[in-house]
């Protein structure tokens, strides 16, 4: 297992990588650390050409993952999440539903 974060594992197996919110305590709750450490743990498993799938998982039995838990969004964060999440990939298109 290969750590990015306390917070956030990264584990790979050939062209499958497994990436866990590892905060079972708190249900995963989306906290500063996952929220620095999982876009950086899925750019870098993005720019390695050897992964072909990538699984999100929450650590534990309880849940997959909450809200974050600060009283405000942290507005840079946001900014960095969408320009993670939404940004166009070379042969990529939106499923249409």
């Amino acid at each position: 297992m290969e750590n990015s974060s306390d917070a956030v594992l990264i584990e790979r197996e050939d062209a499958v990588a497994w990436v866990t919110l590892n905060r079972p305590d708190a249900m995963n709750a989306i906290n500063d650390a996952i929220r620095e450490a999982l876009p950086a743990a899925l750019r870098s498993l993005d720019a390695d050409e050897g992964v072909r799938v990538i699984v999100l998982r929450g650590a534990g039995p309880r849940a997959f993952a909450l809200a974050p838990t600060c009283a405000r969004p942290n507005r840079a964060a946001m900014r960095s999440r969408r320009e993670c999440c939404h940004r166009e990939r070379p042969g990529w298109t939106p499923s249409r539903r």
